[in-house]
């Protein structure tokens, strides 16, 4: 017999064997067994009120990570940090040449000590063709009163004249020498008054005299110098105040107390406004984390947050909330400012809000299982069946859910070990 054909057929013996040294087992497994029941607690649906609250996660990073870059373009002189240098408030950074710049100063100071000698010149010149005027219309007042009083006077002397004429025209006759002599003295007082009285009538009609317009025009062009010079002093010093600023900002300063985490320029490159030379991150902190469109009505600035980790609770109040969602995750940021060293940079912390209080369907947190979606389940026929469900709020260790019903018996212990199907044997129905 071939060799090959011995070996099939002892295979094939040892085969047999083994199926019936194996099969009674199996049978004797089929009789032993007896179906596995969990034992459960449940809680019974109904609708409770509960002020509920916002939780998420939030991470730590510094408040603002300041650029700081010369406002002015220069060569870079000296850099007097380094990466990991704790900073504070106007420490100097860095400084660029500085040559232009104070001879700028110096040019503008020159410009504005001449131009406050040439307002001061121009005062003094005022105020002398001010004298003049004023001069110039006491004395035109006091020629006026000069002719008003002429005329008075020779008024007076024409009612006298007249007076006597009246008089010996009455005693002595018309044709007398002496009433002749009187009349020609009266024609004489009479033509006087009319002199004087058109002279003080012409001078009230033409006003001011050629000397108190020409005094005026000279100090009104006077007084329009010294507009024109406290322009020039005005302009010379705002120039003073920008070689100043330009004369300051060839230093940078530190604007914000933190952290240097790099520092970009280097000495003798050329610094522009548009390049930071250092970067620093600063001590203060802020918490961001995101939140979901449905939660942004609820949420508004000042709105108290309590920001908290294993070893340290802050209470704060939300600062920021972004307008617009971030196009991947699609959630809006809120930022939480936050103390100095109040957390470690990078880290995760937990944040709560509280809110209003909500009624609805509120489960233990333990109870909401997780396989990519939330789901619980519930006893029916002494089975558990996985239910869908979607979270909708949270409060402390509760979570308020949809997709239940009332007087629904949702699994809230043993559910570590149920599949869907799994009898179960209720223990404990609070």
């Amino acid at each position: 017999m071939k060799p090959w054909i011995v070996k099939s057929i002892i295979v094939s013996v040892l085969a047999a064997l083994a199926f019936f040294l194996i099969s009674p087992l199996f049978d004797q497994e089929e009789e032993d067994f007896v179906e596995r029941v969990v034992a459960v607690e449940t809680l019974t649906v109904s609708e409770s009120a509960f002020e509920e609250s916002y939780r998420s996660v939030a991470f730590i990073s510094p408040k603002t990570i300041t650029q700081a870059a010369f406002q002015n373009v220069g060569t870079i002189t000296q850099i007097n940090v380094k990466e990991g240098d704790r900073v504070v408030v106007n420490q100097v950074l860095a400084r660029i040449d500085d040559e232009q710049s104070r001879l700028q100063l110096q040019n503008s100071k020159e410009a504005y000590a001449n131009a406050q000698f040439n307002l001061q010149s121009a005062q003094s010149n005022a105020e002398t063709e001010k004298r003049l005027y004023d001069e110039a219309v006491v004395a035109d007042e006091a020629r006026l009163n000069e002719l008003r009083v002429e005329q008075l006077s020779a008024k007076q002397r024409r009612d006298d004249a007249l007076s006597t004429y009246e008089t010996n025209l009455e005693t002595l006759g018309q044709n007398s020498p002496t009433t002749q002599a009187s009349l020609v003295a009266y024609n004489q007082a009479e033509l006087e008054y009319q002199i004087a009285t058109t002279q003080y009538e012409t001078a009230l009609e033409n006003g001011e005299s050629n000397d108190v317009l020409i005094a005026r025009s000279r100090y009104n062009a006077a007084q329009s110098n010294v507009n024109a010079n406290q322009t020039q002093v005005n302009i010379a010093r705002n120039n003073v105040t920008q070689a100043e600023n330009n004369l300051e900002n060839t230093t940078l300063r530190a604007s914000v107390n933190g952290t240097v985490v790099r520092v970009v320029g280097n000495v003798n490159e050329l610094a522009t406004p548009l390049a930071p030379v250092v970067v620093i991150a600063s001590d203060d902190l802020k918490a961001i984390f995101g939140v979901p469109f449905q939660w942004l009505p609820s949420l508004y600035l000042n709105q108290p947050i309590k920001v908290f980790n294993s070893t340290n609770s802050i209470d704060a109040v939300i600062t920021s909330i972004a307008p617009l969602p971030d196009q991947t995750s699609r959630t809006y940021e809120i930022g939480v400012d936050l103390a100095a060293q109040s957390f470690a940079i990078g880290s995760s912390v937990s944040i709560e809000i509280a809110l209003n209080e909500i009624s609805g369907v509120w489960l233990p947190i333990t109870s909401i299982m997780n396989d990519g979606q939330p789901y619980v389940y519930v006893v029916e026929d002494d089975r558990a069946i996985k239910r869908r469900i979607a979270l909708i709020g949270f409060n402390n260790t509760d979570v308020r859910v949809e997709g239940l019903s009332a007087n629904e018996v949702v699994i809230i212990n043993g559910v570590k070990s149920l599949r869907s199907g799994t009898a179960v044997k209720v223990v404990n129905q609070p």
